[in-house]
């Protein structure tokens, strides 16, 4: 099992909630192009978050990954990127 203080992405229940309407609030990914920039947010805005970093930077991180995991493309989303074509 991991540990809460080991994974800043394990949320309480306000957390959750925040998480939750910062997603609500965010527009959806359309296009392949979206959520490359999706990834490329997801990647800056990640890098060295821990326990420690403030819950609302962590929330809008973890609503960013669950926007990019709703796109029906993503599969192919994410090869286009490692191709290098968006």
């Amino acid at each position: 099992m991991i540990e809460a203080e080991s994974n800043p992405y394990i949320f309480d229940d306000a957390g959750t909630a925040l998480m939750i309407e910062h997603a609500l609030d965010m527009p959806d990914v359309e296009t392949d192009e979206d959520f490359a920039h999706y990834a490329r947010e997801l990647v800056r805005a990640s890098e060295g978050h821990t326990a420690r970093t403030p819950l609302e930077a962590r929330a809008m991180t973890a609503a960013i990954l669950c926007k990019m995991q709703e796109y029906d493309r993503l599969i192919e989303a994410f090869d286009r990127m490692d191709a290098g074509e968006i």
